[in-house]
């Protein structure tokens, strides 16, 4: 049974493998920009997870962070975090160079200008994680102030959980319920 992913309404497919979802009032097919419709009432996910995260996958573009996801955004976050506590280290070094402590003047305007080169580096990762910080609030409602195992791993579990919940209704549970409504009268 062809059914919406959203709903599990029981649907019908046109001669263009596409159907319409009356109670959703969403088009689902191979051309829809909703995607595909579900089988006997399981539920989708519509975004595939990346097979393996690249440290340039944190640095697409907020469009194409859109598309990942969710737990792959937030290890993009883990990611951009982490690039930005190495950077701020590295930071720190350069900003200490003291002048009195070198004494020759073009060694320390390179040490100048390679803190400011990261300092703009740093800059750069500081606004890549507000990004992905804010996509994140967009997308589930928070961010994870710390990404560790354990709360990667309750993340997984949850999202599998309800992946597998089916979207049934059966007719014992319409039977009882309109017993126990008709009882309250």
């Amino acid at each position: 049974m062809i059914s919406c992913p959203y709903c599990a309404t029981e649907l019908i497919l046109d001669t263009d493998r596409n159907t319409h979802c009356d109670f959703c009032d969403i088009e689902l097919g191979p051309n829809s920009e909703i995607g595909m419709y579900a089988v006997d009432g399981k539920r989708i996910e519509k975004r595939k997870r990346v097979t393996y995260l690249a440290a340039e996958t944190v640095k697409l573009p907020l469009k194409q962070l859109c598309e990942l996801h969710p737990l792959d955004v937030i290890m993009c976050l883990k990611e951009a975090r982490s690039e930005r506590a190495n950077i701020f280290s590295v930071m720190r070094i350069f900003n200490k160079a003291d002048g009195d402590k070198i004494p020759n003047e073009k060694k320390l305007e390179e040490y100048r200008l390679l803190a400011e080169e990261t300092g703009n580096e740093y800059e750069y990762w500081t606004r890549k994680c507000w990004t992905i910080e804010n996509l994140l609030i967009d997308r589930i409602g928070y961010f994870p102030e710390k990404i560790n195992k354990e709360f990667l791993a309750s993340f997984i579990a949850k999202n599998e959980k309800s992946l597998l919940k089916p979207m049934k209704i059966s007719k014992a549970n319409k039977l009882e319920k309109g017993l126990s409504n008709n009882e309250k009268k």
